[in-house]
């Protein structure tokens, strides 16, 4: 089978290796398609704890299950490590038990076939578009999961909106019935074609400050002070990511005194992730570019230069 191989951090090369067998409590599934994600590019570049190695990358999974259970299904891949035994695991939070993850911790999706635990698949109805399939388990579940907080008529601020977790927030919290207003360095007026019901850029913040009652903010450093500016009284600041980095400095004055909420989150739960699977087909995506697994490498270089995502189609 063809895959992309990671031999050492900086540098994959797509080539020929030995086809997957399944084994007891895991398949073999068909690579149909796979988002190219910050988590992949953080693999490659050794920013996070990468096995095996030599290692196969691809976090975000959608294909059919070739051999195993499932067979012949449509799946996506819950993309969290748990051992099912562990008081996290017991209370439904599998994302909180090893904190690993498919395709960094094991082999992933950036292949012709990739070897899936049984209890990680998940069917899902073929009329769910490819595209939005493939980044349920990533873009789509942590933006589901930390929108648990949002409540009917809330103001939402969603800051990176048009990164693939900011997509599927402004889709979500105009599901929950939130107010929401979509923050990019360029005023990307399609998003509100995704339930944006204002688009902004960041010139704009001084006319909002303490203005919402929920602020995600996925993108670290770069945008924290601004965004801890747009909450009100009794606020919420959501966050799960770093990729502008992750040092900021606080006054604790303001937290205390307005009684704001900070609040990180991490991926969701099994359960989550079924109710995401479910509402599906309701979610749509922008996709930038769609590449052929040969073309991976070059896809890397190019992230980040457009709005939307990469997605990845092997089949």
């Amino acid at each position: 089978m063809k895959a992309a191989i990671l031999e050492e951090f900086g540098k994959i090369e797509v080539c020929e290796i030995k086809d997957l067998e399944a084994k007891e409590g895991f398949s073999v599934i068909k690579v149909i398609e796979a988002t190219l994600n910050p988590i992949d590019i953080f693999t490659i570049m050794g920013r996070r704890t990468v096995k095996p190695i030599p290692h196969i990358p691809g976090v975000e999974v959608y294909g059919e299950v070739v051999e195993g259970k499932y067979k012949g299904k449509k799946v996506v891949v819950y993309p969290r490590i748990f051992c099912g035994e562990c008081e996290y695991c017991f209370s439904g939070r599998e994302m909180l038990c090893t904190g690993e993850l498919f395709g960094v911790s094991t082999n992933g999706g950036f292949a012709e076939l990739c070897l899936v635990p049984d209890k990680n698949i998940f069917p899902i109805e073929e009329k769910v578009l490819p595209e939005v399939a493939s980044s349920l388990p990533v873009g789509a579940l942590t933006s589901y999961h930390a929108l648990k907080y949002a409540n009917f008529g809330d103001r939402v601020a969603v800051i990176g909106a048009t990164g693939n977790t900011g997509i599927f927030s402004v889709q979500i919290a105009k599901l929950k019935g939130c107010e929401v207003f979509a923050w990019s360095r360029k005023k990307a007026n399609w998003l509100k074609e995704f339930g944006a019901d204002e688009v902004l850029n960041y010139e704009s913040v001084e006319k909002f400050i303490g203005y919402f009652d929920i602020v995600i903010d996925p993108l670290g450093e770069k945008t924290f002070d601004r965004s801890i500016k747009l909450i009100k009284k009794g606020g919420t600041f959501i966050t799960f990511g770093i990729l502008t980095g992750g040092t900021v400095s606080l006054n604790i004055f303001d937290l205390y005194s307005k009684e704001i909420k900070i609040i990180g989150t991490t991926g969701g739960s099994r359960k989550e992730f079924s109710e995401l699977i479910s509402i599906s087909e309701k979610l749509k995506t922008k996709v930038w570019k769609k590449i052929k697994l040969d073309d991976l490498k070059s896809a890397i270089e190019e992230m980040g230069k457009k709005e939307g995502v990469i997605k990845v189609m092997v089949a």
